[in-house]
């Protein structure tokens, strides 16, 4: 006579375990005399989810999915053809949260060498390195250090999908001369709770290159051939800038060294 219920094995996922996404599968066995048809109820953080029925030595496995962040629980109850249960014990597992991740590499802009006043694409790669889908996250760009002095430039937002997933967010600029650092900050108001909120900022220095010539004037006429040139370079570095003399749109072989923002005199001979 059979009045015993099934043993109950938890397999997966283990106790006290850390799991890095939210499309979790649950698997445990059952056994009872051969060929006995046992079902098993699973139980999630003591709700139904669903029952199986497997002969008694098999494995039952089932996918669940859409798990908030944080601990969890899960037992199974099983019962042979004769209607004798059983209960498993309880296991515990935690479902990672958002990490969204950014580093100063990951801020490209569409063109590094721009001109004054010219429209440039700024994007910021961000990988969610948690469990759980961040919505809706916000992603700020600033010229200069925010709350310091800095320039709001604009925003973008969007999904950042689980377990490494990856977005790109972006907004355009218009470039004014100078040295720019641009801040590139995800979630900045804390608005999704997160693994690590340290790592949710970046920036990375962007300027023009501006050439000016200082004289002699634009149209001027000369008399003889060797011409004397003073001119300007800037890059904002405050380093040095290498240069090429161009005659006509040909690369007349002058080439030298000044330093940012001081004047340098030459002689070009026509």
């Amino acid at each position: 006579i059979d009045l015993e219920g099934p043993g109950i094995t938890l397999l997966a996922p283990p106790d006290e375990s850390f799991i890095n996404y939210n499309n979790i599968w649950f698997n445990w066995t059952a056994t009872d005399y051969p060929a006995t048809s046992i079902n098993c109820s699973l139980y999630i953080d003591g709700t139904y989810n669903i029952s199986l029925s497997r002969a008694s030595g098999s494995i039952y496995y089932t996918n669940v999915s859409d798990f908030s962040a944080g601990p969890h629980t899960w037992y199974v109850n099983c019962s042979d053809n004769l209607n004798n249960t059983n209960v498993s014990e309880t296991w515990d597992f935690t479902v990672s949260a958002p990490d969204l991740y950014i580093n100063d590499s990951r801020i490209v802009f569409n063109n590094t060498n721009p001109d004054e006043n010219h429209t440039i694409n700024i994007t910021a790669n961000v990988t969610n390195y948690g469990g759980i889908t961040a919505n809706n996250v916000l992603v700020e760009f600033w010229d200069g250090m925010p709350g310091a002095g800095g320039v709001f430039i604009g925003n973008d937002t969007g999904t950042v999908t689980f377990n490494n997933g990856s977005r790109r967010f972006s907004t355009l600029w218009n470039i004014t001369a100078g040295f720019h650092d641009i801040y590139v900050l995800v979630d900045p108001y804390n608005l999704i709770l997160e693994n690590d909120e340290t790592n949710n900022n970046a920036s990375r220095n962007i300027s023009l290159l501006r050439s000016t010539i200082l004289d002699p004037v634009n149209n001027t006429g000369f008399a003889y051939q060797n011409v004397s040139f003073t001119f300007n370079l800037e890059d904002f570095t405050g380093g040095q800038i290498n240069y090429s003399v161009f005659v006509d749109n040909v690369r007349n072989g002058q080439n030298g060294t000044v330093s940012d923002n001081v004047s340098e005199t030459i002689n070009i001979t026509f």
